[in-house]
């Protein structure tokens, strides 16, 4: 009987649905419309989230689970985009909702995957990759939610942007004896972070967090560390992972390595400009470009003396005023446009900028590490010299009292002899 419901319920599955299911390629943006399943409001909505769950259900393989909590998470995002596009603001919410708890998800499966050393490295990194893609949100969705919800979403989406990114760049080894420690991956890469933005070490981290007074949040705002650095910093060594990769292909020669890293490569840079350009620079909206462009506009004088002075009264007031909205128009369009390249540039080098500082910082703050470390390592072996002078002294001393008692001794047994 059980056989019989099972094999009905995924024959079913089969041939409900091929229609509702909606497949995402992997190689479309996240986000994109075309990866959109059902949304809420449609009649089969649930019951394309129910096969979702029965298909969840029936995967027993860790690599396969994760990769449908992606593609089903990727789902969310292109429905958050199209409900929002067409102001269903009411339907908004569920959607956020049903992609926060499946993100939740994927990132708990990636990280099993990343323990698991059965795994090939290409497929962690694939899932990773797929994990930092989903945790972008798009930002005329992110406006129309409550505050509150958007410092969820912020949360959870920073949390699996650090479990994405911890294989790149990190130090294989500091890595494992932090996990070692029982934290997660998003804290790890906070806790690496934190080490080199502060100048302290991995150690001492750990340390401030085993003694429970503070948790890593409470630490990274002691330090005066912010998340967007933590990002910023795993950014950072993603790009010089993939800078050091390349020139080893190139060295080696390895052509199909070198196209592949190539173009990883530019796809991290230009999320790191685009990390570095939302952090820098606050989008202005349409009322600040107009209101700069007016501004110019007052700058501007119609030249009513060229007017005959012929003409009528009436037929000036309507000529100026034609020539006033014409070059209102004319100005402002090409000021808007100006504004717009000049801010893109701007902002394109702003966030070039930032990462070189970010970059600089932790380099500096990784010398003074070291410097401070190597100090400490002098002062202990200075120590220890002193220690064994002082230990050699008192052997000394010691071997010198033996033996004058052993000579006093020997005195006393001849002296003894004689008698």
């Amino acid at each position: 009987m059980k056989k019989w419901v099972i094999g009905t319920t995924l024959a079913l599955s089969m041939a409900v649905s091929s229609p509702v299911y909606a497949a995402v390629d992997v190689n479309e943006p996240v986000g994109d419309e075309s990866g959109a399943g059902t949304a809420p409001g449609d009649f089969l909505y649930s019951v394309d989230k129910l096969f979702e769950d029965l298909r969840l259900a029936i995967t027993f393989n860790s690599e396969k689970e994760s990769e449908l909590l992606l593609q089903y998470a990727e789902e969310r995002l292109a429905e958050a985009n199209i409900l929002s596009q067409e102001d269903q603001d009411e339907f908004l919410e569920e959607v956020v909702d049903d992609y926060l708890e499946l993100l939740e998800s994927a990132e708990e499966s990636v990280t099993d995957l990343l323990d698991d050393e059965e795994i090939e490295d290409e497929v962690k990194e694939e899932l990773s990759e797929r994990l930092e893609d989903v945790t972008e949100l798009d930002e005329e969705v992110e406006e129309k939610l409550e505050e509150e919800r958007q410092e969820t979403v912020k949360v959870k989406q920073d949390e699996a942007y650090l479990v994405a990114n911890v294989i790149k760049g990190f130090d294989v080894d500091t890595v494992k004896e932090l996990r070692a420690e029982d934290l997660g991956y998003g804290d790890i890469s906070k806790v690496i972070a934190i080490a080199e933005l502060s100048g302290k070490t991995t150690g001492e981290i750990v340390e401030l967090l085993a003694d429970g007074d503070k948790d890593i949040e409470e630490i990274m705002s002691e330090l005066e560390i912010d998340m967007s650095e933590v990002k910023a910093l795993a950014l950072s060594k993603k790009v010089t992972y993939y800078e050091t990769a390349l020139a080893d292909a190139q060295a080696s020669g390895d052509e199909k390595a070198i196209k592949k890293l190539s173009k990883k490569l530019e796809k991290v840079e230009k999320k790191q400009v685009k990390f570095a350009q939302k952090i820098e620079e606050e989008p202005e909206s349409e009322t600040d470009l107009k209101e700069d462009s007016l501004a110019d506009l007052e700058e501007v004088e119609v030249d009513s003396e060229t007017i005959s002075s012929e003409t009528k009264a009436d037929d000036i007031e309507v000529t100026e005023n034609d020539t006033e909205e014409s070059n209102d128009s004319s100005v402002l369009s090409t000021s808007v446009n100006e504004n717009s390249s000049v801010k893109s540039t701007e902002a394109k080098e702003k966030a070039a900028e930032k990462a070189r500082e970010a970059e600089e910082k932790a380099a500096e703050k990784a010398r003074e590490a070291e410097e401070k470390a190597a100090e400490k390592a002098r002062e202990a072996e200075e120590k220890a010299a002193e220690k064994a002078r002082e230990a050699e002294e008192k052997a000394a001393e010691k071997a010198k009292e033996a033996k004058e008692k052993a000579k006093e001794k020997s005195g006393n047994g001849k002296k003894d002899k004689d008698e």
